[in-house]
């Protein structure tokens, strides 16, 4: 995100200095006052997502590209996908407000399963998708963290936080998730970087399938 808000704020500043020799001090005021304005709407409605307040899969492709040029000088990273299993079944039985409610409950409950330094967004491609980075995380350390996540994740109980009635009553939150560590002897770029977590992904959703607990929860 800071290219993106580098690029921002410098347009910005252009704007600022072009006027200030120009105005009076009330009207430069006055200016001022609607490019602040300018910034926070821009950071409000650009960058972030409105629903779950995360990033957006804008500000996602440009984090990851600022991480592969750190990854070139050896400070690798993770990339993850998460697909959040259960939507289509909520969105189908329960109404569309609380499958809005079950993704504003996976997005506070990924900030809850990530160190302060990771970064998590909503994916606009898909509503059901998340997109994580870790940080200074080798392939190593992704495969502690899918593992512990996953284990929080399946005790989690969005049905009863959403007082879903029936049989979502004791719906756990599935997410698909799939990952990819990069360092300095695997640095790609981020087309392709992206396919591959996203083939990850997929194969975990067919693993999620398979499991007995999560039947009748999974629909594509």
């Amino acid at each position: 995100m800071s290219r993106i808000n580098d690029d921002f704020n410098e347009k910005i500043e252009i704007i600022r200095d072009y006027l200030s020799g120009r105005l009076n001090p009330a009207e430069l005021s006055m200016i001022e006052s609607h490019l602040d304005g300018l910034e926070h709407t821009y950071r409000e409605r650009v960058l972030f997502d409105p629903l779950t307040g995360l990033r957006n899969d804008i500000v996602f492709r440009s984090d990851i590209e600022h991480q592969l040029e750190l990854a070139k000088r050896g400070v690798p990273f993770s990339v993850f996908f998460g697909d959040l299993g259960a939507l289509k079944f909520v969105n189908d039985n329960y109404g569309r407000d609380n499958g809005d409610r079950l993704i504003k409950f996976a997005g506070e409950f990924i900030q809850e399963n990530v160190r302060d330094a990771d970064l998590v967004y909503r994916m606009g491609r898909a509503a059901d998708e998340f997109g994580f980075i870790l940080p200074k995380t080798d392939e190593s350390g992704a495969r502690v963290f899918y593992n512990n996540f996953k284990e929080a994740a399946a005790s989690a109980r969005p049905g009863e936080v959403l007082n879903l009635s029936g049989e979502a009553r004791n719906l756990p939150l599935i997410f698909h998730l799939g990952y990819v560590g990069v360092d300095e002897r695997k640095v790609i770029g981020v087309d392709e970087l992206l396919r591959e977590v996203d083939h990850e992904m997929i194969r975990d959703k067919e693993r999620n399938r398979r499991n007995s607990k999560y039947k009748g929860f999974i629909r594509s």
